[in-house]
Parts: structure tokens; sequence; C-alpha cells
């Protein structure tokens, strides 16, 4: 372990809970000025207040001498209402920068193929739009005619890790990072329904692909792109056509979209006039559907495999036990269980000389 007190830490960690330095230093009772001090790294962090500081915010002692920084995510790598409060999207985002962390550790050990991953921009010499660059993907994977029938498999095959999250709001849908070695990390908030988790993962997918740079129309753009890939126009037009709110259910059963989903793809298609459109809106709004869709209907969640295969990899071939594990993501058990349990290993070992 490192021997040096890394301030980034103490901030990560007081964000991750919640806290503003102002709340934070009232409950070690110090004032605010000196604990910015001590974030800031002009003042020294005393072991008392670090005890006081690792107490209060229920994390193990280990977890600020790690090495590392914290990276903004930006406005331009999540997605979220517009409404969501600052202070939990800057919790939210302390939470994804202590999970990719705790990724990178897990990814010194484990073999992961990046090169699978295709990165064509809108706009390039071939691909033109983000429904081509859909249709290019589906092609390049070989993936057959129709809907997908695991959209997280797809992912994970090719070499992008996927983490349901429980955010405590249904308000921020999902957001991709990239590790320090070029390793790509989709969060979705396991809160939402399987349909719109999906969706969130497609677009997330168009992301990482499509957007190595952000740009204005990227969100636009990352919808298109999830919208062809799940819905790809070739197979779905013809079914949007006369659409009701009967057919709906069923070619939401068909295609694992959300309602919403076919009836904006219908809109993009032109398979509905404006007049259709309303109405289906209306009657969507009218039954609740628009904030949550028919329980009968729901959509299973995919769970993700990759995350869960790596931690049985340092169970089995490399030998760990849980509390070993938990030392070395710098974690409290409670958390640990909660999001590393029940893992399968397939993965091959890194294998040091």
């Amino acid at each position: 372990m490192n021997k040096t007190i890394n301030v980034n830490m103490i901030v990560l960690g007081r964000e991750f809970r919640g806290f503003t330095q102002n709340e934070l230093a009232t409950e070690i009772d110090v004032y605010q000025g000196a604990l910015s001090k001590m974030e800031s790294g002009f003042a020294e962090v005393t072991e008392e207040i670090l005890n006081k500081i690792a107490t209060k915010l229920n994390l193990p002692l280990p977890f600020f001498y790690q090495s590392g920084n914290i990276y903004p995510l930006g406005s331009n790598f999540y997605r979220k209402n517009k409404d969501v409060p600052k202070k939990v999207l800057v919790q939210i985002e302390a939470e994804l920068n202590v999970r990719r962390m705790q990724v990178q550790k897990l990814l010194d050990a484990a073999e992961i193929d990046k090169d699978k991953i295709k990165h064509l921009e809108v706009d390039g010499d071939k691909y033109m739009t983000a429904s081509q660059i859909a249709i290019a993907i589906r092609e390049c994977f070989n993936i057959p005619r129709g809907p997908i029938e695991n959209m997280t498999k797809i992912i994970e095959d090719v070499g992008i890790i996927v983490i349901h999250c429980d955010f405590g709001t249904r308000k921020f849908s999902g957001s991709r990072v990239i590790t320090e070695k070029g390793n790509y990390i989709i969060f979705v908030n396991a809160n939402m329904p399987g349909d719109r988790l999906r969706f969130t993962l497609a677009h997330e997918f168009g992301h990482i692909i499509m957007h190595n740079i952000p740009s204005e129309k990227m969100e636009e753009e990352a919808d298109e792109f999830a919208s062809e890939f799940l819905m790809p126009t070739l197979d779905v037009r013809s079914q949007l056509s006369r659409l009701t709110f009967a057919k709906l259910g069923l070619l939401k059963k068909h295609w694992k979209v959300s309602m919403a989903a076919l009836i904006m793809r219908a809109t993009q298609l032109r398979t509905i006039t404006e007049v259709q459109r309303g109405h289906l809106w209306t009657n969507m709004g009218r039954r609740g559907y628009r904030i949550e869709e028919p329980i009968e209907l729901n959509i299973m969640q995919e769970k993700p495999t990759l995350i869960k295969e790596i931690i049985d990899l340092h169970y089995g071939e490399l030998g760990y036990v849980p509390q070993q594990l938990i030392e070395l993501l710098a974690m409290n058990e409670e958390e640990y269980l909660k999001w590393y349990t029940d893992q399968k290993p397939t993965l091959k070992l890194i294998r040091v000389r």
C-alpha cells in the first residue's frame, strides 16, 4: 500500500458519500477552511483527522492511500433528465470514479481483447450517418436480422464491461468511461426497466463507436444509432405501418424496446402521421405509460457477466479469498458483497515474467 495520503481520495470519498465540504467538516469537527486546505494539499492530514474522515465516510483507511486521479465525466458522457440536482450528479460521478478505479485494479490480471471495438466517425468517407454506422456494425459482428436477443452480450463480447448501478434515482440512465489502460466500461441504472436499459446500452455503445471527440449532435446521433441498431429499418418499417396502441404492446415484446421507442421509430421512418403520433402519445399519457409502461409488458433485464468472470478469475486462478479482494479494491465488506458476488470464471490469466 502507498504510504502517502492521496488528498484526491479524500475529495472522492466525500463526494461518493454525498457530503459537501462544509457538511463533512462539521461532522469531523474542523473548520471548512481547514478541510479545504487538506483537500488541496496545503495542510497536513493528521492520523486523527484521517481516522475521523474514514469513520464518517464508512471507508477503509487504504482507500485514502490509493494512487490515482478523479476524472470529470462532463455532460457529454452520460444520459440523464435535465432536472437531476447537481449534488446528485456529483455523487453519481464520484461513484463511477470509485468503480472505475476498482475495475482498473481487477484488469491488471485479466486479459480482455480491446481490438474488437470498431471506431467509425459520422460524416466520414464511407459511413455518413449514425444509422449507416449501426448497419455496418451489425454486419461486422454478424448479427442476424430482426430483434437483438441480448444487447448486453453483444457489448461484452467486444470487450466492453457492463455494470449495473443503483444510483438512487431513475433520472440518470447511464454513462460510459474509459480506464487509464483504455478499457471501456458502461454503467447503467439498475432501476430502469429492461427495455429502456437495452436502449441505454445501445446509446452508449454508439457513443463508444462514433464519438472519440464530443460534438454538438452526439446525443441525437447516439439515439439514431441505438434506434437503427435495435430496430433496423429494413426489418421494422413494414411492422410500424397502421400502428395502433394494441399493436404497440405486441411489437414491444417482439423487439424488446419500449412503446415510446417504437412511437419515436415510427415517427423517424414516417410510417405514421403527426396526427397518429399525437393520438398515440395522448393515449400513453392518459394511461400513465409515459412514466411507467404496463407491468405485463415488462422486458426482463439482461444481466452482465464479464465483471463477474473477472472477479472469479481472482478467486480461481489467482487464489484470492474475499477479504483479500476487499483489501485490493480498498472498499468495505458491505459494498463488496452488494457489488461483486456470484461469479464464474472464463478469462485468461496474465502471467508476469
